[in-house]
């Protein structure tokens, strides 16, 4: 499969938590219900389950980007403050293009 073309932030159906389905990562199937086939990069190899589901759009279209403006350095800096009082297993990952490092700080500000 050719994964997603963009990170996604979904909540976890057991835990509720904000989950990163990361560019290139594999789909966790507890995940598949949740993204649509338009959100692979390759719609034609998305699960069966999701094609032919209709594009339903995010229903965001209207909001603002969150971090609009903000450049990476900013972005890792800010990831920086907050994981000087985590411990190992909380730390927010700092690696990776915008949009992973934008997923991670708004997964981070819905806890």
């Amino acid at each position: 499969m050719s994964g997603l073309k963009y990170t996604l932030v979904v909540n976890h159906p057991e835990s509720l938590t904000p989950v990163a389905l990361l560019v290139g990562e594999p789909v966790p199937s507890w995940a598949e219900g949740m993204v649509r086939a338009d959100d692979y990069e390759d719609s034609s190899e998305a699960p069966a389950a999701v094609q032919g589901q209709p594009d339903i759009g995010d229903g965001g279209e209207d909001q603002p980007e969150p971090y609009k403006g903000v450049t990476i350095p900013q972005l890792k800096a800010e990831i920086e403050k907050r994981n000087e009082s985590r411990s190992e297993g909380e730390l927010i990952p700092s690696d990776g293009n915008r949009p992973d490092l934008v997923a991670a700080l708004v997964a981070d500000d819905s806890k």
